[in-house]
């Protein structure tokens, strides 16, 4: 063969193999069109992306979890959008169509963007091995989860009312990262579906109700409360976090009836209040705290019914108070509605408001 030939040959190779490395582009930025077939998006080294005025309405496959795709376009992905535990980025906001499914988890970078989900009349199921960072996801019906949802960097849920069913699965906030969630009901909430990885972690409530089905022990990590939030299913909420959690102005936290609050943390502080607006809530509601105990300062605690009080503590020092015996800033307003009082079952209660 001609050396001629063979260079020529060569090249023809070369450029093949840069050819397969290079990313795929579907759709168009001129032009509009339906693609009625999956499509399948092949690993390469540089990235893949859904581009312009395309509708895919049969959905998108990857190749594996080495594949990556940037979503670029203006309109929904129908069908089943099969991540395969790749990582899909989003340089707009995403919706997916009415008919959409979720087949296999993934990575979903929302680069500060909403991934809307469908609205539909059952539950929308996300998979196994996801993960969402710096994402607001937009719940526009029941969802469920069937294993644990990771919410890295900043996050958010707008729940629109709807139902988040965690008894399969669980929300959980990443290393370091916060997750906000608003207007939703959590279901089937227990221990190991509600968390934060580290102590750093934070979950900000606004408007959400907590349907707890067994006890539920937060121990790492922070809370805040906006807005009316309400905890219900006649269990305990058990707080351990060495990181103090927050009523905000004007927010209220409630206990529901049958409900255990218990406090059993480090230190006796770390439950505060923004100012008098700030409510905590306890409508025939135990409230318990271990050695150090509880006190609570600058807030409203509201009591409704029989709210029995349980400490483990062999000195008042280590009972639950309200106030600092201090600084009149720091008293806490105790509202106890008629026909409800404060039954003392065990410890000590002690009122150090000036």
């Amino acid at each position: 063969m001609k050396p001629s030939r063979k260079i020529f040959i060569l090249c023809i190779l070369i450029f093949a193999q840069c050819t397969n490395m290079l990313g795929v582009t579907f759709g168009s930025d001129v032009a509009v069109a339906v693609v009625a077939t999956a499509q399948s998006i092949p690993t390469a080294d540089a990235t893949n992306q859904l581009l312009g005025f395309t509708s895919f309405v049969g959905g998108i496959t990857y190749a594996n979890a080495a594949t990556v795709c940037r979503y670029n376009n203006y309109f929904s992905i129908y069908g089943p959008i099969t991540l395969t535990n790749g990582l899909l980025n989003l340089n707009r906001n995403l919706t997916f169509g009415s008919n959409a499914t979720f087949p296999t988890g993934g990575q979903i970078n929302g680069n500060n963007f909403a991934l809307n989900l469908p609205t539909r009349t059952t539950n929308f199921i996300i998979p196994a091995g996801t993960v969402m960072g710096n994402i607001t996801l937009v719940v526009n019906s029941p969802l469920k989860l069937n294993s644990v949802l990771t919410f890295t960097n900043t996050c958010v849920i707008e729940g629109n009312g709807n139902v988040i069913d965690c008894s399969s699965g669980a929300l959980a906030v990443g290393a370091s990262g916060t997750l906000m969630i608003q207007n939703a009901t959590l279901q089937g909430v227990s221990n190991n579906r509600f968390y934060c990885y580290d102590n750093n972690g934070t979950v900000t409530l606004e408007g959400v109700t907590c349907q707890l089905n067994s006890t539920l022990t937060f121990s790492q990590g922070r809370l805040e409360f906006l807005g009316e939030n309400l905890f219900t299913g006649t269990q305990t909420f058990l707080f351990q976090s060495t990181r103090n959690s927050t009523i905000r102005s004007n927010a209220t936290w409630m206990f529901d009836s049958g409900m255990t609050f218990s406090y059993a943390s480090t230190s006796n502080n770390l439950l505060q209040f923004d100012d008098i607006t700030a409510t905590l809530r306890l409508y025939e509601t135990t409230l318990y705290a271990n050695t150090p105990g509880l006190n609570l300062t600058k807030g409203t605690v509201v009591l409704d019914g029989a709210c029995p009080l349980i400490n483990d503590a062999f000195a008042s020092a280590n009972g639950i108070s309200i106030g600092d015996g201090v600084s009149a800033a720091n008293n806490l307003a105790l509202t106890v509605l008629a026909e409800s009082g404060i039954t003392i079952n065990r410890g000590f209660f002690v009122n150090n408001n000036v």
